[in-house]
């Protein structure tokens, strides 16, 4: 932040920025506030990066293809095709 005039008087700047909504604004595909689903978000951001196999488990309609992608999507593979 640049200011355009400075009082001789200042002593100092407060800036306030406001809490995003998530704290995952990389995971757009995936929404919610729920705490469980916080804990998988932080999940999915740690294995991403790794060369680690990931086996998603749940029952039809939970998302695990979207979870799937969203690991994929920050992968060092994410050239490669989603299998």
């Amino acid at each position: 932040m640049r200011l355009k005039a400075i009082p001789q008087d200042l002593l100092g700047v407060v800036l306030t920025f406001k809490e995003q909504a998530t704290k995952f604004p990389e995971l757009q595909d995936i929404i919610g506030q729920s705490e469980p689903l916080k804990e998988l978000l932080n999940l999915v951001v740690k294995v991403a990066p790794t060369d680690s196999t990931v086996l998603l488990l749940g029952e039809s309609g939970t998302g695990k293809e979207l979870v799937a992608r969203s690991i994929h999507d920050r992968s060092p593979r994410r050239e490669n095709r989603f299998v």
